[in-house]
C-alpha cells in the first residue's frame, strides 16, 4: 500500500500527513463458525 501511495505522490511536496492502519482477520475464532463473545467485567468498564 505504502509503496502504491509513493508512486501516486511522485515528486510532489509532502502536503499533509497519511494514517495507515492494517488489520489482520484470523477467522471466526471457533470450529463451528460462530465467534466466542465473552463479557468483560464490570469493573474493565470503569477504569
Amino acid at each position: 500500500m505504502k509503496r502504491e501511495v509513493d508512486a501516486f505522490v511522485g515528486d510532489a511536496p509532502q502536503f499533509d500527513d497519511i494514517t495507515m492502519l492494517g488489520l489482520r482477520y484470523s477467522g471466526s475464532g471457533t470450529r463451528d463458525g460462530h465467534t466466542a463473545r465473552r463479557a468483560a467485567p464490570p469493573t474493565a468498564l470503569h477504569n
